[in-house]
């Protein structure tokens, strides 16, 4: 679509508001940006309907959908569909940065997927696929690729459609935290690298920040971690978290030569504890993550408020990883298109509208004025007055007759 009518129509029609829609095994949350305060809402999901992110219980998981799409009907303005930045649990997605040469844009994308082909732990025929710049210099460009199964995303799509959403995107939740640190997070050096350790309910993820962009992430399960076990006790979490995080730091010494200048913690229940890990076996700065804006957000809103920020980029500025195999930024637009004809189809009708009414109120006024005018001389026809000067008219007729008369006779007899 020309890009020029694209313009047209997004100043002239309701551009619908975008929120961040969180999935993971244990709970949905909606979050949008709508005025100064943001509109939330949440669900926990029962145990079995998603397992490892994936869906497992359709009917059940269609029902959470549809429950969360009736309160916001109550609470934002569903136009019929919300709009949504949806966020895959961390387990289905596998993510991997690498480099290129720094090519004119007529080669990029064939080179980049050239490269995507080669790190995707999926075949591409299986898989959905996409990638963002994540930085460049003089000679290269650091790309980041994301991949995931394709039935697992259309199996949540085609809920999230029966069920009242249009989803613009797929992403991760790495990508939102990533977001939300650079965003709105502390005021970090972008020319440096930090740790960010989130510990959710599903498990435990552990992110590189480079530059303030996504590089890497690594998730665990926490069924993985337990094992055979009911529960993990303090000491093997302890042990865990050191083995994982020095596998981290070797990662991002051998791959990008670079130390971290600090960690960053998103833990509710366990941040005190995990600062201490880290700071007594790695030495490293523990960073606070305290947001510059929506500080009275617990850390269980994070990954939907990095999606809902993704939300408040206009459509055609978003080039950041979508995991889907709809366009759906022509969906968004042809949706839009639709509103726009809508919008003016309905103020033409209500315009003309205004204007019969109007008309017909002109022509009533002025059939009443009309009719009082009328109603006004004859009033003033039957008075005395008038009849009197009526009488007074006629003879001073008469009498201008007779002295044309008298004056005609004069001269004749002076003849």
């Amino acid at each position: 679509m020309n890009k020029k009518i694209i313009s047209v129509f997004e100043r002239l029609s309701f551009r619908p508001l975008v929120g961040g829609l969180e999935i993971n095994d244990s709970a949905l949350r909606f979050l949008q940006f709508d005025g100064e305060k943001p509109v939330t809402v949440s669900l926990r999901l029962p145990p079995g309907i998603i397992l490892d992110g994936k869906i497992k219980d359709r009917q059940n998981f269609l029902s959470a959908l549809k429950t969360i799409y009736s309160q916001l009907a109550g609470t934002i303005k569903v136009s019929p569909k919300v709009h949504v930045i949806v966020s895959l649990p961390a387990s289905v997605v596998y993510s991997q940065s690498f480099s290129i040469p720094k090519i004119n844009h007529k080669g990029l994308e064939e080179t980049v997927g050239l490269n995507l082909q080669m790190v995707s732990p999926i075949g591409l025929e299986k898989a959905y696929s996409d990638w963002q710049i994540i930085g460049e210099n003089a000679n290269q460009r650091e790309i980041l690729g994301a991949f995931v199964e394709n039935f697992i995303v259309d199996d949540y799509d085609k809920c999230l459609r029966e069920s009242g959403f249009l989803p613009l995107a797929f992403e991760f939740s790495a990508l939102s935290l990533t977001r939300l640190v650079r965003d709105l997070g502390p005021t970090l050096d972008l020319n440096k690298t930090y740790l960010l350790v989130d510990v959710s309910t599903d498990g435990l993820n552990f992110l590189i920040i480079r530059k303030g962009e996504l590089c890497f992430n690594h998730f665990l399960f926490w069924r993985t971690l337990q094992g055979e076990k009911r529960q993990i006790i303090f000491s093997d979490f302890k042990d865990i978290i050191i083995k994982e995080v020095r596998k981290v730091i070797n990662f991002s010494v051998t791959n990008f030569k670079d130390s971290f200048a600090g960690a960053i913690i998103i833990a509710p229940a366990l941040e005190k504890e995990i600062r201490e890990i880290i700071r007594e076996e790695f030495a490293l700065e523990i960073i606070p993550l305290r947001l510059r804006r929506y500080s009275d957000f617990s850390a269980i809103w994070f990954t939907a408020l990095g999606l809902a920020l993704r939300g408040l980029i206009p459509r055609r500025q978003d080039t950041l990883i979508s995991l889907t195999g709809h366009n759906v930024v022509e969906e968004f637009y042809h949706e839009q298109t639709l509103s726009f004809i809508a919008l003016w189809r309905n103020i033409f009708v209500i315009s003309l509208s205004v204007l019969l009414v109007a008309f017909i109120g002109v022509d009533v006024f002025f059939l009443q004025v009309k009719k009082n005018i009328e109603n006004q001389l004859s009033v003033l026809i039957v008075q005395p007055q008038i009849r009197e000067v009526n009488t007074l008219q006629t003879k001073a007729k008469l009498f201008n007759q007779l002295v044309t008369l008298i004056s005609t006779a004069k001269k004749s007899s002076q003849k």
